[in-house]
């Protein structure tokens, strides 16, 4: 089990095998869960990563095209759980 260390900031340090299994990368965001005594990291949804794969014609707001889709996949996600 990978042990980390947190710094006098409140900083820690993902272990390489941890960011390599989960495709961790320097910028990438993190989810806090709480859940009892447990504190649980999720990695935010690479959305992001997608930005200019695609051609598109005329402006695009795409934070808000972004935080759609992340709605929409956490009703999903809503729906599952039922």
């Amino acid at each position: 089990m990978p042990l980390t260390k947190i710094t006098k900031k409140g900083q820690i340090t993902l272990p390489k095998e941890v960011r390599d299994k989960f495709k961790i990368l320097p910028g990438d965001y993190l989810i806090i869960h709480i859940e009892g005594s447990k504190i649980i990291l999720e990695p935010k949804g690479k959305i992001g990563r997608l930005r200019g794969a695609v051609k598109v014609k005329g402006k695009q707001n795409f934070k808000r095209i972004t935080e759609k889709a992340m709605h929409d996949k956490s009703k999903d996600v809503i729906k599952e759980g039922k």
